[in-house]
């Protein structure tokens, strides 16, 4: 069996960011975005709370950023951050305290990933009431039921 392999050019994918105050710029790392608090603050433990990263960052339509744990502050401190997705707004990260002893988190400090992704933009259809294809008898199921009773 042959593998063809083509080389796509790489297009470069603009993410737009406004720092408020003295807020930390973001670095790219590889294919991350890495973002940074813009507070110091405290997390008990099995607590949660939202830090703040003083960045507003907007995303080209038909993209996505993943927020994502950072392994480094994940694994040396127990926490963990709440994945989640934006396109356009200020960005605050979750974050969760899963270890015994409280978080210092400092300004500065790198605390999350943000991946870019491309994305389908959906439509949205409404069906009337009366269309089987939303109902356990629509076709798709129904077809998987005569499968299983033909074995």
């Amino acid at each position: 069996m042959d593998f063809k392999m083509e080389i796509v050019e790489e297009r470069k994918i603009e993410v737009k960011f406004r720092r408020v105050g003295n807020a930390k710029a973001p670095e790219i790392e590889g294919n991350k975005i890495i973002i940074f608090a813009n507070e110091n603050s405290a997390i008990s433990p099995k607590h949660r709370k939202c830090v703040k990263t003083g960045l507003d960052i907007v995303l080209p339509q038909g993209f996505i950023g993943v927020i994502k744990n950072d392994g480094g502050v994940a694994l040396e401190k127990g926490l963990v951050v709440l994945e989640e997705f934006l396109d356009r707004r200020e960005v605050e990260i979750k974050i969760i305290n899963l270890s015994s002893e409280e978080v210092e988190i400092k300004k500065g400090m790198k605390i999350a990933e943000m991946v870019v992704k491309k994305v389908e933009m959906p439509e949205l259809e409404e069906c009337k009431s009366e269309d089987k294809s939303l109902t356990p008898e629509g076709e798709e199921l129904k077809v998987i039921k005569e499968e299983i009773v033909k074995e």
